[in-house]
């Protein structure tokens, strides 16, 4: 199963596709694409041409709650414009710092996650990676 992955103003880019594709190919989960955005439209774009290719997209960046531009204030806007709900999202705890986030509708599935390589392996536990598994077809 392939993903787009997007970065979103995020700092720590190498090392968090590094630690993602490590916790990811032993379930068979590679990266398709991967692109980078600063800019809430940018990203909007970024995550329309994704799920136009892809069932799978992480997003990883900016998951702060007090920057008007991050993931979470962004997702929240999309979200309340769509005919989403928040039962379609799952929260992932964090010790340190943001949560991360399972968006899904259907068989697309959005995760988004901080970039910091030690909170994305700690978020992607079994359960959510076989979660990911279930949810989004092989193609």
């Amino acid at each position: 199963m392939k993903f787009d992955l997007i970065f979103y103003q995020s700092k720590k880019t190498s090392l968090c596709e590094k630690k993602l594709s490590e916790l990811l190919n032993k379930s068979s989960i590679s990266v398709n694409t991967t692109a980078f955005s600063t800019t809430p439209i940018a990203l909007g774009q970024r995550l329309v041409e994704s799920l136009n290719c892809c069932y799978l997209v992480f997003v990883i960046g900016n998951l702060s709650t007090g920057d008007s531009n991050s993931f979470t204030r962004v997702i929240s806007r999309a979200i309340a414009n769509s005919k989403l709900t928040l039962c379609n999202t799952k929260k992932l705890r964090s010790l340190l710092g943001p949560d991360g986030y399972i968006i899904s509708c259907g068989k697309q599935v959005i995760v988004a996650l901080p970039d910091d390589p030690c909170e994305i392996e700690a978020m992607l536990s079994h359960e959510v990676i076989d979660y990911i598994t279930k949810t989004v077809p092989t193609e």
